[in-house]
């Protein structure tokens, strides 16, 4: 009984090792951060929008260069969408 208390501890002191070595490797990943910017705050139905989105790696806080497309949505405020684009991004 005693060694299968000591096993099952082992097993379990293993488990929570790689599972903390796991979130560590995750945090370490390139993130990429998306800001946008519209031309305005309100607009009337039917009106044109303007954005434009930047994409940055969120350690260095520089241009995000592996980024290739963005897919952008936009909902009314009822949240029903409205329309929604795929853009492929210019190289800087």
């Amino acid at each position: 009984m005693l060694s299968f208390c000591i096993t099952q501890l082992s097993s379990q002191n293993n488990s929570i090792d790689t599972f903390e070595a796991k979130v560590g490797e995750y945090f370490n990943l390139d993130y990429e951060t998306f800001y946008t910017h519209v031309n305005k705050t309100t607009f009337f139905k039917n009106e044109e929008i303007w954005f434009k989105t930047y994409v940055y790696n969120t350690k260095t806080q520089l241009p995000y260069m592996s980024a290739t497309n963005i897919y952008t949505s936009l909902y009314n405020e009822d949240g029903k969408l409205i329309t929604k684009k795929y853009t492929l991004l210019a190289k800087v």
